[in-house]
């Protein structure tokens, strides 16, 4: 079985574990679930800390089979091959954006927001000390938490599904 074969069959054995109720963006959510299936892949005996989004399955898939997407095509994920081998200890720092019919997230160095279409009720967290989102930092961080909104709305600007 060639390489992209066994991969796509994984992933797609995988598949019910990594996909969640799409409302849930919360903890437990797709992007903590394809992490937590990197943790179990033997990886040289080290833990992967790096946030993985499944938009990065088509990238790597892709790559592992020796292809690239068509000229035309801007694929929104990266490549985590290299990852996933260990020829890298982590992937390079990007932002993650999510949105949803009435709520959008957004995670950027380590801290994670979470709002509503309007802003009526944003939620912020810092994963780094609070990786399950249990405590709300809104009201600490309020630069933060407007750094983030304002960067949450270009990413929204530009959805083609606004």
């Amino acid at each position: 079985m060639t390489r992209a074969l066994l991969i796509a069959a994984t992933l797609a054995s995988l598949l019910p574990r990594l996909l969640l109720d799409p409302k849930k963006i919360y903890p437990r959510n797709r992007e903590q679930r394809s992490t937590r299936w990197l943790r179990r892949q033997p990886t040289g005996g080290r833990i992967v800390d790096s946030p993985v989004h499944i938009s990065d399955w088509a990238a790597t898939l892709l790559t592992s089979a020796g292809a690239a997407p068509a000229d035309e095509q801007q694929l929104d994920g990266i490549d985590v091959w290299p990852l996933l081998r260990g020829a890298v200890e982590q992937l390079p720092t990007r932002t993650l954006y999510w949105r949803f019919p009435q709520h959008a997230a957004l995670r950027q160095d380590g801290w994670k927001l979470i709002t509503d279409r309007q802003h009526q009720h944003p939620a912020l967290f810092n994963l780094a000390e609070d990786p399950y989102e249990q405590h709300d930092l809104a009201d600490q961080n309020p630069q933060r938490l407007q750094s983030l909104i304002g960067l949450l709305d270009q990413y929204r600007a530009g959805d083609w599904s606004n």
